[in-house]
């Protein structure tokens, strides 16, 4: 396991890709354009950071939402991601170096489609 830590600032980039793929998913649903197109941006962040992390984990705790260690709330729709996660039962997201663009897309297709489920 890496001692890698990832910083403030890198952080927060993560956090306002993964928001703005979330909220197109959350607006648009997961198979629109604008949806594929914001993940396909966060796909090629998280990819560069995972050069030097083996995983970077997304959670939700006590009403905040982490990117690692770092709360990430001032840059994310907070009661929007923290409500649907709960609703699907998930407390957090990993992403490991196996990821792929398919499975980042998938991700936000079922966010988009919770409440089909």
């Amino acid at each position: 396991m890496s001692d890698t830590v990832i910083d403030a600032k890198y952080a927060l980039q993560i956090a306002r890709l993964f928001n703005l793929a979330f909220n197109n998913a959350f607006m648009f649903g997961g198979g629109h354009q604008t949806t594929k197109d914001s993940s396909a941006n966060f796909y090629a962040l998280l990819q560069q950071a995972l050069h030097a992390l083996e995983i970077i984990t997304i959670s939700v705790e006590r009403g905040s939402v982490y990117l690692e260690n770092h709360c990430v709330d001032k840059l994310v729709s907070v009661p929007r991601i923290t409500s649907r996660l709960n609703k699907a039962g998930v407390q957090s997201i990993s992403f490991d170096r196996d990821l792929t663009l398919e499975g980042v897309q998938g991700l936000f297709f079922m966010i988009g489609s919770l409440a089909e489920f």
